[in-house]
């Protein structure tokens, strides 16, 4: 399995790929990503439904009372009395200090009282804006972390060196089914547990199945580790979607 901060099988991108292709689709993270099956392509981004809180940082009107505003307190949201009627006038990527700098609707992310205003996320991507993602380590300007994620441009990455471009609680993965991967809040999906979005699995696995869809380890072709780091009776096999050197863990 690979984390965002785990040692990584060797890859060698000029490996041969395993001729035989067995399966070429997997689950998208969005609606728009290459033409894949996945009936339910809008976005999972593996954060757990709800992530927590009082009250819903998201809103742009209070979600608790007229004279308070949804901030983050300790890294929980929690309605807090307005500093101002609209709360701060810190736009998406404004400097900030203060959660209370920020407009309504956004949050002061970053460490050691230099942050940046940005829109909190809980694992989907219909929180943010077409061309952003749910992801980020969640740190906030006030040196608490908040399980909320931060709507955030793209990011690639390396399957076998996720940590280079990762976040901490990121993972890397395969996002669409032309081998494209990207950055996204690690999900925590178990091989073979049934998933719906691209990073619902653990770091190392991919979204993928025909009539239902499971989590399936992600290998290296490689890889002298017994089996190629796969289970007893697996071998690497490359798919459509595989990027090179790369495979995912099939049936013997």
């Amino acid at each position: 399995m690979l984390g965002c901060s785990g040692a990584a099988p060797p890859l060698d991108a000029a490996s041969p790929r395993d001729g035989t292709v067995s399966d070429s689709t997997i689950s998208s993270d969005a609606p728009g990503d290459a033409p894949i099956a996945a009936p339910d392509s809008a976005a999972v981004d593996g954060s757990s439904p709800s992530c927590g809180g009082a009250c819903d940082p998201r809103a742009l009107t209070s979600s608790c009372s007229s004279d308070t505003l949804c901030r983050f307190v300790s890294g929980i949201p929690t309605c807090v009395v307005r500093a101002s009627p609209d709360g701060g006038q810190g736009t998406d990527g404004a400097a900030c200090a203060y959660d209370a700098d920020c407009g309504a609707g956004l949050a002061c992310f970053g460490a050691a009282g230099l942050g940046t205003c940005g829109r909190p996320c809980c694992g989907t991507r219909m929180d943010c804006t077409a061309d952003e993602r749910c992801r980020g380590d969640g740190a906030l300007v006030d040196g608490t972390t908040t399980s909320w994620g931060r709507c955030l441009p793209p990011v690639s990455c390396d399957l076998a060196h996720p940590e280079h471009a990762c976040a901490t609680r990121e993972g890397c993965y395969i996002v669409d089914g032309s081998g494209n991967t990207e950055c996204l809040t690690a999900g925590s999906v178990p091989a073979g547990g049934t998933c719906s979005g691209a990073s619902d699995c653990l770091p190392g696995h991919v979204c993928t199945g025909l009539a239902s869809r499971t989590c399936v380890a992600i290998c290296f072709l490689s890889s002298v580790a017994p089996h190629q780091g796969c289970a007893d009776l697996e071998h690497c096999q490359a798919q459509a979607y595989s990027p090179a050197g790369t495979g995912i863990c099939t049936a013997t």
